[in-house]
């Protein structure tokens, strides 16, 4: 039931928005027992043995294994993924966001007998799932109550985008971990807008930890957080409560800065403009837009304009049947969320498609899809609010509308379930082969993505510009690449080439040749690796292999033993002192805060 102090609660102006200021119910421990059994239920496959046989989930496998180990290796922030493309390296998190990863691997102690790490990578995927659905609640009881936010959290994890798409079709692993932080930043405008000190803080930490997440979202949510923060400020302190709240993603967007810095200002240094080409381009992802390119790529995008239907008919069943019921400030509310519902569909629609082209901004976001993010958070609010005004004696009417809009959202994820638990419970243990026995014969392009796993080839947009398509487009392409590179190695004329060591930032090459010459590394060039014999002040000549993309290093005749290091960028530099000092801002306003409140509580 709506919790009428909490919609009531206004500062005496008409219209302006006043729940904010109220105490929200507390947690109720049944209501956090259903959300966890119920979450480990939608995410079962997942949670039980990480087996997850998706449209992405290999290269994310491939990225939180690498990643894991480095980083329990002893690196910090592991940029540069040594093992990937067969050992020739990758940069891919100089510009993916990390986090996701880190909270992967944290598991890792707890499974020693995981090689490819898919324990997990699936453990974590559920535990993205089941804390949407606790951020949800925790943010939704302070707008419709305890028991709707229940009801609404529910909703949130079983959304057919958040569910059915992100974990189960695409396995979408970054854009999955972003649905935990929307609902933490929402609450913290709440509380914000309302004078609370302290929220400003929880603010910056959850602004930051979804830009760290899934830079997309951040980017299509953002305006809609400040527009949030001005429609739910008091009409007299608006203006103040967007600048506050201005001021608090600012923070949070340093606090991210060193992931930041290096993405935007090193993009030049990879292939990411393949990321917009073909079926990839934006103007081929728009809903209802007809068939394109293959039947497998259509019937993605049929799927996810049918899921954005049924998710838009919810919101506007939510708001004009409960429109009957709402108090006054659940009806502003309710005004508010179904116009981002209807600007969000709209911007999956062809109609928009002027809008994109305007908008370069807008073309990063790469699918105009994405925008189901949005809708999906519209459409719980809504849910919330309409099952909050429902009060007892009311009209069936309405409750029987929600169970039937609540069962319809629930039912479009459901069904998937029963064909992953199925593929999860088969025998063999989770792995690459299991994966290629189960789907290598349905078609050449699965069976060719488990054997480029096997590799570690990375995705083409995350490679160094320099590494053409056809060097590691496929397995047998990579294979022979580096059966000839291996061969360059050994015979050199009378010369031999040979790795001593090697680590994700530095590697030790002995050399021993009679000319001198320039040396082919089995290594990617990419800006930022340093050659030395000795000295490391004195550097060597160092350029990229035509056509491969290789790393060449110019030295002269005789041995020697060259060290190669990929030094800390300047970018990297320049992030990580916007991210210390964003750090010491926040322990200072942390420490203000709390004095203040210290102060106040000894004069009360």
């Amino acid at each position: 039931m709506l919790d009428d102090k909490i919609l009531d609660a206004g500062n005496g102006n008409a219209g302006a928005p006043g729940y904010q200021v109220a105490r929200a119910e507390g947690w109720r421990p049944l209501h956090v027992i259903i959300l966890f059994l119920y979450g480990a239920f939608l995410t079962w496959p997942a949670l039980s043995t990480g087996y997850i046989p998706s449209r992405d989930t290999l290269i994310h496998l491939l990225w939180s294994t690498n990643f894991s180990n480095q980083l329990w290796a002893g690196e910090i922030y592991p940029r540069w993924l040594d093992q990937m493309n067969g050992g020739l390296g990758s940069p891919v998190f100089f510009f993916y966001p990390p986090l996701p990863y880190y909270l992967t691997a944290l598991l890792k102690p707890l499974f020693h007998a995981d090689p490819e790490g898919w324990h997990q990578i699936g453990v974590a995927a559920s535990m993205a799932v089941i804390l949407s659905g606790f951020s949800a609640y925790f943010w939704l009881r302070r707008v419709a109550g305890a028991s709707a936010a229940l009801i609404a959290a529910i909703i949130y994890m079983s959304a057919p985008y958040h569910l059915a798409i992100d974990l189960y079709d695409r396995f979408a692993f970054a854009e999955l971990w972003s649905f935990v932080w929307l609902p933490l930043i929402m609450w913290s405008i709440h509380l914000t807008v309302a004078g609370n000190r302290k929220a400003l803080l929880s603010l910056a930490l959850a602004y930051a930890a979804l830009v760290l997440t899934h830079l997309p979202t951040a980017m299509i949510f953002s305006p809609v957080a400040l527009a949030y923060a001005f429609f739910n400020a008091d009409r007299g302190s608006r203006v103040r409560g967007v600048m506050v709240v201005s001021v608090a993603m600012a923070l949070g967007t340093g606090l991210a800065a060193e992931y930041l810095i290096p993405v935007l200002t090193t993009q030049q240094n990879i292939s990411l403009s393949d990321m917009r080409v073909g079926r990839l381009s934006y103007i081929y992802n728009f809903l209802y837009y007809g068939l394109r390119f293959n039947s497998d790529f259509t019937e993605m995008l049929t799927q996810q304009g049918w899921y954005a239907g049924i998710m838009m008919t919810v919101c506007l069943s939510a708001f004009f049947l409960g429109s009957r019921i709402f108090p006054l400030l659940a009806m502003h509310l309710a005004r508010f969320w179904i116009l981002i519902a209807m600007m969000a569909f709209a911007m999956m629609l062809p109609v928009a498609r002027p809008i994109w082209d305007l908008l370069p901004p807008l073309q990063a976001i790469q699918f105009p899809w994405r925008f189901n993010v949005l809708l999906t958070l519209a459409m719980v609010t809504l849910i919330a609010l309409w099952a909050g005004a429902i009060k007892p004696g009311a009209s069936r009417l309405n409750g029987f509308a929600l169970a039937v809009a609540c069962m319809a959202v629930i039912g479009h994820s459901l069904f998937i379930l029963p064909t992953y638990l199925a593929l999860a419970s088969s025998s063999g243990e989770p792995s690459m082969a299991k994966m290629l026995a189960q789907f290598g014969t349905i078609n050449d392009e699965a069976k060719e993505k488990v054997l480029a796993a096997g590799l570690a080839i990375d995705v083409a947009e995350y490679r160094p510009k320099w590494v053409p398509h056809k060097f590691n487009s496929s397995t047998q392409a990579l294979r022979a690449s580096l059966d000839q590179m291996q061969a360059d190695l050994l015979e050199r004329g009378q010369g031999r080439v040979f790795i001593q060591s090697r680590s994700p930032r530095r590697m030790v090459v002995a050399v021993d040749i009679p000319v001198e010459g320039w040396v082919k590394l089995p290594h990617f060039y990419y800006p930022g690796w340093r050659a030395s014999v000795g000295n490391p002040a004195a550097q060597l000549p160092i350029r990229p292999s035509i056509p491969e993309g290789l790393m060449e290093v110019k030295i002269e005749p005789g041995r020697h033993e060259i060290v190669l290091e990929l030094v800390t960028s300047m970018a990297e530099r320049i992030g990580w002192a916007i991210s210390g000092f964003s750090i010491v801002v926040l322990c200072l306003l942390a420490f203000r805060i709390f004095l203040r409140q210290e102060e106040q509580v000894r004069v009360v």
